[in-house]
């Protein structure tokens, strides 16, 4: 069995971890009851998902409730200045972290903007799937849901929510609903601070991180 460090992408220069996940709100009440224990993120939306919001994996595992799974929302989307793109991330948190897992399951959704990003920063990305092939580069950087899953899964990306419980239908579903609300409310997401160095999601879109004056 593979561990969670071992696996594609993961403990790469993400700089993240599972920090700050905390409840919000009162909502969290409601979400204990469907098994999505804890949240986090500037807002929490309620409702229902989006019937036309489509899903597309990219990464991980076939059987990603069992070990983990990246999946992309195809539509890009712009926040007025650039474009980006949203990755949700799954992770079996007892399969990666064993009895000390504080939940079954964790999922992440994270905005990725390729153009954010210096070239030097999107090449060492790209080095940890095709190492030094310049023409399996070619192929990636053409293909612009395997370049932003390569990013998000070397920490050039920013956390807008993040959710752990034991329901992963549940879990995905609700993370589905959050979509409406970070894309109509992209820069409350993006302003809250990240990390205690101050960090924003403007810094870490940008893969600039570290003590901020």
């Amino acid at each position: 069995m593979k561990t969670y460090n071992q696996r594609r992408g993961m403990g790469i220069g993400r700089g993240v971890g599972y920090y700050n996940i905390a409840p919000m709100d009162s909502h969290i009440h409601s979400l204990s009851a469907r098994g999505v224990k804890q949240t986090s993120g500037v807002f929490h939306v309620t409702g229902a998902v989006q019937k036309d919001l489509k899903l597309k994996q990219i990464g991980g595992d076939v059987n990603w409730k069992d070990y983990d799974g990246t999946f992309i929302v195809p539509e890009k989307f712009n926040n007025g200045d650039f474009d980006y793109w949203l990755v949700i991330k799954f992770t079996n948190l007892e399969e990666a972290m064993g009895s000390d897992a504080p939940a079954k399951y964790n999922v992440e959704i994270q905005a990725v903007a390729p153009s954010q990003l210096t070239k030097e920063q999107i090449k060492r990305a790209i080095e940890q799937d095709v190492g030094d092939d310049p023409e399996q580069e070619k192929k990636l950087l053409n293909n612009k849901e395997a370049l932003v899953g390569s990013l998000a899964d070397y920490g050039l990306s920013a956390t807008l929510y993040s959710a752990q419980g034991d329901n992963a239908d549940e879990l995905m579903k609700d993370a589905k609903t959050q979509i409406t609300g970070i894309t109509g409310m992209f820069g409350f997401y993006m302003d809250k601070q990240a990390n205690r160095l101050g960090n924003t999601g403007w810094d870490f879109i940008k893969g600039d991180i570290g003590f901020k004056k």
